[in-house]
């Protein structure tokens, strides 16, 4: 079996193609190289070296597989030279596509080059124009020129001035690092204020919820109050009317007052009169009563009486407080005016009524002394109920209870009544004075 060995290679055709012309499957060539028989090969073996008998029959084991798969890459070539000269023809067609196209471009061509030659002898007639205002352009570039040195002039005197701003510029910039410094210092220290304010902030939120809730409840007072107000403002008016009234009634009184001050003027002018008279009467009784000396041994008369504000009560004078004291403030009032706490007995039925009518319990004489009850003349009290833990101070309410000692009560003074002795001239000096008596005058004898 002869195997041939190919060396399949594509060659183009050797006339010349237009350049702007694009290549056919035409021009192309499918040529064959190299092409030498099995036998010719075998020649060559025999001129090489003889190989050892290892190597012969490896090669004679591994010839079937070579030839199999050399056989297999050619079919695999011509495929592909199959695939690429089809593709080669849809290239070809393309090309005469593309004369079509490019031919009618050439008649695009034509058209724009007509349209571009009248387009450009306007634009002839518009350069014309341009070079005219080119002119004037340049006349006003000579104005621009001047004005332009007279700027620069302005210009290096602002130029001047640009460094003395850039000298104060930085001054400036350095004054303003200053106080950049102090703004960060600032800055710390308003981040020191806001944490404070926060805190601030929160306990104020707070106090306002507590507000919220208190104008809550203030609201709903309001509105009561405003009820109220509107309650009393009616009130009001009926007052006011009733105000009108009393006013009239008011000024009717002043002039019936105005009568009346008159009125005692002249009353207060006769009781002045009487007072002096009186106290002039008084000078009569003064020798005879004070002290309550006894005159009966000289056969002058008399009578028993009590101090103002004390009461005549079966022969012996009461003093009945209005003011609460503590015992022993009581005791020692008693005493400066003569006088001992009461002692209240079985039949003492008037000062018993008199304490009922009042409703107060009042100190009395009676206090524990050792182991007994005691009133102020020593005599003493048995049939006092007590326990162990009973006060030493006893009260009558009019019933006798025992109390203590430092709590604050009214008291009852006792003492003996005052005796009065006066002559007979002592009541004709009394009635000259009230003026019962005309005055006497002393006889010749008497001088």
């Amino acid at each position: 079996m002869a195997v041939v060995y190919a060396d399949l290679r594509f060659a183009r055709s050797s006339h010349k193609t237009d350049a702007a012309q694009v290549p056919t499957h035409e021009d192309w060539g499918l040529t064959y190289e190299n092409v030498t028989s099995l036998r010719e090969n075998e020649e060559r073996k025999t001129t090489t070296p003889p190989k050892p008998n290892a190597l012969r029959g490896a090669c004679d084991l591994l010839t079937p597989y070579i030839t199999a798969i050399l056989s297999l890459l050619f079919l695999t070539f011509l495929a592909a030279t199959i695939g690429l000269s089809v593709r080669l023809s849809q290239v070809s067609q393309n090309k005469h596509e593309v004369a079509a196209r490019l031919e009618g471009l050439w008649g695009q061509h034509d058209d724009l080059n007509s349209s571009l030659t009248s387009k450009i002898l306007t634009k002839d007639a518009e350069a014309q124009k341009l070079g005219e205002v080119l002119r004037q352009t340049k006349a006003e570039l000579e104005q621009t020129k001047t004005y332009l040195d007279k700027s620069q002039e302005e210009l290096r005197t602002k130029t001047q001035q640009l460094q003395r701003t850039i000298k104060e510029k930085e001054d400036l910039e350095s004054k303003s690092r200053s106080l950049q410094d102090n703004v960060r210092n600032l800055n710390n220290k308003l981040q020191e204020k806001q944490t404070e304010c926060d805190t601030n902030l929160r306990q104020a939120e707070s106090q306002f919820r507590s507000c919220s809730q208190t104008l809550a409840q203030s609201k709903t007072s309001l509105t009561d109050t405003e009820r109220k107000l509107r309650t009393t403002q009616n009130n009001l008016y009926s007052k006011d009317r009733e105000l009108t009234v009393t006013k009239k009634d008011l000024q009717k009184v002043r002039s019936d007052l105005s009568q009346s001050s008159q009125s005692a003027g002249v009353l207060r002018k006769s009781l002045n009169d009487k007072t002096q008279i009186l106290s002039d009467a008084e000078e009569c009784f003064r020798n005879s009563c004070e002290g309550g000396r006894n005159l009966y041994d000289v056969g002058y008369g008399g009578f028993s009486y009590c101090p103002g504000t004390w009461k005549e009560i079966n022969g012996k004078c009461y003093y009945f407080s209005s003011d609460e004291k503590m015992r022993y403030i009581a005791e020692e009032y008693c005493k400066k005016r003569g006088a001992t706490l009461a002692k209240i007995e079985e039949n003492d039925h008037i000062i018993k009524e008199l304490i009922r009518k009042n409703v107060k319990s009042y100190w009395i004489g009676l206090r524990k002394v050792g182991k007994m009850w005691q009133w102020p003349d020593m005599s003493t009290q048995s049939d006092l109920l007590e326990n162990y833990n009973s006060p030493p101070c006893v009260t009558a309410s009019p019933q006798l209870t025992t109390q203590r000692c430092d709590a604050q009560l009214p008291w009852i003074c006792q003492k003996k009544t005052e005796t009065c002795n006066f002559s007979m001239d002592t009541l004709r000096c009394f009635g000259e004075k009230i003026g019962f008596f005309g005055e006497k005058h002393p006889g010749e004898d008497e001088l």
